[in-house]
């Protein structure tokens, strides 16, 4: 029963390729916190779940602890993916973003690696989820094969993913309202932009 659950679940996953945000049990193998179970934290209602102005401070605390405790809390369970965070933790200097893509008010969070290339190469993101809080996670397994999140000019985001052996970019727009990362189509193609991280190890 345990395997078919799996299988639904990477299916689902498969499927849910149309939307930038993935659900949340996606990104439980990426994420230092867990994000809220779904059933419990759903509001069938639509009674938006309201932000603190610095949401995301819980997150910036916990990647900190984690990278000085050199993971040490990380999932036993996942072994490999801990050991391949470690080495990319001593091998480069990461940081976060705080920045608003929407304008509506309320911040964006990033992580990404501090160094100097020309554009900064994000690991991860998260958003407030108006029905399940915080939301997002860090894709350590796409970093570590040389994929990527960048910010463009105009707050637009690009995803680099391997699609028939070749690194393929797929552009989006964040609306907050409805909670989703729009695929976007983009003509000319966006320049991915340099930012200043706050370090975080």
């Amino acid at each position: 029963m345990q395997k078919k659950t799996v299988a639904i679940m990477v299916l689902a996953a498969v499927l849910a390729g149309t939307y930038a945000v993935k659900p949340v049990w996606f990104y439980r193998i990426y994420n230092i916190i867990n994000p809220p179970d779904m059933d419990s934290q759903y509001d069938k209602t639509r009674i938006y779940k309201t932000p603190d102005k610095d949401w995301y401070k819980e997150l910036i605390d916990q990647y900190r602890e984690n990278f000085a405790n050199d993971w040490a809390d990380l999932d036993e369970d996942n072994a490999s993916l801990k050991e391949d965070i470690k080495e990319m933790s001593q091998n480069n200097k990461y940081g976060y973003l705080v920045r608003d893509l929407d304008y509506d008010g309320v911040d964006e969070f990033f992580i990404g690696i501090i160094d100097d290339e020309k554009e900064t190469r994000f690991i991860g993101m998260y958003s407030w989820h108006f029905d399940f809080g915080v939301w997002g996670g860090c894709n350590w397994n796409d970093a570590k094969s040389g994929y990527y999140t960048y910010i463009c000019e105009d707050n637009i985001i690009r995803d680099d993913s391997l699609v028939f052996v070749k690194k393929h970019p797929e552009y989006r727009k964040y609306h907050g309202e409805d909670n989703l990362y729009h695929i976007i189509a983009t003509e000319p193609v966006p320049t991915p932009q340099k930012f200043e991280l706050t370090p975080l190890n």
